[in-house]
């Protein structure tokens, strides 16, 4: 009955995710603690096919040849390899907040992302948002473009970034600009401060 349970469970997750249509990458994340289960009954198999068992010397080694074959495997599979072999420097994460901390008039930085989701820009400047809304999602929320909105309209940030949008923020000043290729995009990003 629990494997039954198990299967349904996995098949009614799935389904719940993605019944919408619309399927990003990140969505089967919620999938992998299956993996670890799936791979009970193979290691079960594997270990009745072994006539003797392991000894105590061996099992180690096996362990760590395993571990150094699935680390370079999880490297040349992951999506995301190019970013490891970028230089952090040329990112636009790390030379806007390298701005931030040149151009601020005030104590510490204060940051708004506009319009698009946390990539990172938040980390990179050491800021932790102070902002509800600091981000988007895939939420389509009319509350969260109108307070989106409202922020830029008090303009309470100093330092605003947006992705892909050639509008300049009423009150703010451009810095700079930098486009980065990015999940098979390339992305524009601007970085805008408070003109005082």
């Amino acid at each position: 009955m629990e494997k039954i349970n198990l299967v349904a469970l996995f098949g009614l997750l799935a389904v719940g995710m993605y019944m919408g249509g619309q399927g990003y990458r990140y969505y089967g994340l919620a999938l992998t603690p299956f993996l670890a289960l799936g791979l009970i009954p193979i290691l079960r198999f594997a270990g009745a096919k072994v006539q003797k068992p392991l000894s105590a010397r061996v099992r180690p080694v096996l362990f760590a040849g395993l571990a150094l074959v699935a680390l370079p495997a999880a490297f040349l599979t992951s999506s995301n390899r190019y970013l490891f072999l970028t230089l952090r420097e040329s990112t636009p994460q790390a030379r806007f907040a390298a701005i931030m901390r040149e151009e601020k008039t005030q104590d510490d930085v204060s940051l708004f992302c506009y319009a698009f989701p946390d990539g990172g820009f938040y980390l990179a400047a050491d800021v932790i948002p102070a902002y509800r809304f600091f981000a988007t999602s895939n939420v389509g929320l009319p509350e969260i473009g109108q307070e989106q909105a409202r922020y830029l309209q008090e303009r309470s940030a100093e330092f605003i970034v947006t992705r892909n949008r050639d509008e300049t923020p009423e009150g703010y000043r451009l810095l700079d600009t930098q486009v980065f290729w990015s999940e098979g995009y390339d992305d524009e990003y601007r970085l805008f401060q408070r003109a005082n």
